[in-house]
């Protein structure tokens, strides 16, 4: 994930967006904080109060193969 290459991967990442497959991508980045559009202020807070309560970094995404070169 690219949050390793910084060096950060151990903080929480928040989506919040309007794609309606939001839970699949949130999934597929391995974190389990995420608020689909419109969001309101309460929802947020409540995401907001799980981060720091579980304090769960993303998990790492395996890696994937492209056109068949091993990476």
């Amino acid at each position: 994930m690219f949050l390793h290459d910084a060096g950060q991967e151990y903080i929480p990442v928040v989506l919040v967006s309007g794609n309606e497959d939001l839970a699949a991508i949130a999934k597929r980045m391995g974190t389990p904080y995420w608020m689909t559009k419109p969001a309101n202020l309460a929802g947020f807070l409540t995401i907001l109060k799980r981060v720091r309560v579980e304090n769960t970094a993303p998990a790492r995404a395996p890696r994937r193969k492209r056109f068949g070169c091993l990476r």
